[in-house]
């Protein structure tokens, strides 16, 4: 998470007249009844407004603003897009949110 702080530190210093803002990684795992998982989101948003997210078929970050944000949204996918562990981690998405989420499915899932 550590190549994020240049990415907010860079939003936040563009916005010297803004009252406040907010950026933040959204991630979702989409589980089917038996636990295991059918989708895998993972986007980058600053004041709710989705900037880029991980598109599994074309196996990188894109682009998902394109108002007057977009060339921050083109800065991002690119850098993001750069960075070896993250794209790693996230062509493993899928299979992660089954291997991570097995251990609670049962005791989450199962009530009476």
């Amino acid at each position: 998470m550590i190549i994020f702080l240049p990415l907010l530190l860079g939003l936040s210093l563009g916005c010297t007249r803004a009252g406040g803002f907010v950026a933040h990684v959204e991630s979702t795992c989409l589980l089917d009844d038996d636990g295991t998982a059918k989708d895998f989101t993972y986007c980058i948003s600053f004041n709710k407004d989705l900037l880029t997210c991980w598109d599994p078929e074309e196996n990188k970050m894109v682009p998902c603003e394109f108002g007057v944000l977009n060339p921050v949204a083109n800065g991002i996918s690119h850098y993001l897009n750069q960075q070896d562990t993250l794209m790693q981690r996230l062509r493993n998405g899928l299979q992660n949110c089954t291997t991570h989420t097995q251990p609670f499915w049962g005791s989450l899932t199962h009530r009476t």
